[in-house]
């Protein structure tokens, strides 16, 4: 064995040391052995520290904590993306039961849909189509959410169509909450054709979850477009029992543009960034 070759071997037993982001071009055959290796352990390692800070997560704050969770980039960011990882997370997803590995499968697997790949950068497609089945045939809610929400924001397709789809007919409000909060900014959209997806948005902010009303106000924000649409949120950030839901909902009205809602955030005490 080669130098190089011993120091990633002894690396493999020394989980606590840091993760290189991108390792050497093998040079034959044995050392891409070594390297895959090596690459597997630290995947499985990021996998360990996010199930970890998801078990904290759901034990402080309960399941619907990790509606809109992004992951913190100290554990969420490593690693080459690829298809092969791509899809043991999506395989992963699909088949556990645990919402904290749910969690952690769903936020590598968005990872892999997005890190670079290269100069060459393209993805295996099918895996966003078990994305997106997941999300519509899942028995299990939360894993319908998190299945969205991996492949919401990715760069790949227009997920518009699935993301109203589930607003509307997704039984579960922390689904709706998901299509809500990753839904995009309503461009070309008229006001008739936006009102019925409006109201089924501002409906998610009376719910009794905390999680639900915080993480559907961010994405209708920028759907609303009437003074009554604004004093709901405006309320919302008054008013709400919940100080995160609160704030929420303040940060929700910095992304109107409307001088009534600049006069909102003035009252909270919060001063818009272009003042």
């Amino acid at each position: 064995m080669t130098p190089s070759i011993l120091a990633r071997v002894a690396a493999l037993a020394c989980p606590s040391d840091p993760i290189p982001t991108v390792l050497p071009a093998p040079f034959n055959l044995h050392e891409l052995k070594i390297q895959q290796l090596f690459t597997a352990a630290g995947e499985q390692q990021r996998m360990q520290r996010l199930v970890a800070y998801a078990e904290e997560r759901v034990a402080a704050h309960g399941d619907s904590a990790l509606l809109d969770q992004a992951a913190p980039t100290t554990l969420y960011v490593g690693g080459n993306g690829n298809d092969a990882d791509l899809w043991s997370h999506v395989r992963a997803l699909e088949q556990t039961d645990d919402v904290a590995r749910m969690w952690a499968n769903a936020a590598r697997a968005h990872y892999h849909l997005t890190a670079s790949r290269g100069s060459l950068w393209t993805i295996d497609t099918t895996a966003l189509d078990e994305c997106a089945r997941i999300a519509v045939e899942s028995d299990h809610p939360l894993k319908r959410a998190l299945a969205l929400r991996a492949i919401a924001r990715t760069g790949w397709r227009d997920w518009r169509p699935l993301l109203i789809e589930r607003l509307a007919n997704d039984l579960d409000p922390r689904v709706r909450a998901v299509a809500t909060r990753f839904m995009p900014a309503p461009e070309g959209v008229s006001a008739s054709e936006a009102r019925p997806i409006l109201d089924k948005m501002l409906a998610l902010l009376a719910d009794a979850d905390t999680y639900v009303r915080a993480t559907a106000v961010t994405g209708a924000a920028p759907w609303v477009f009437t003074t009554e649409d604004l004093e709901r949120v405006e309320r919302m950030a008054r008013e709400d029992p919940d100080p995160n839901a609160r704030a929420a909902a303040a940060h929700a009205l910095t992304l109107v543009p409307s001088p009534r809602a600049r006069a909102a955030l003035l009252k909270l005490g919060v001063v818009p960034d272009d003042l």
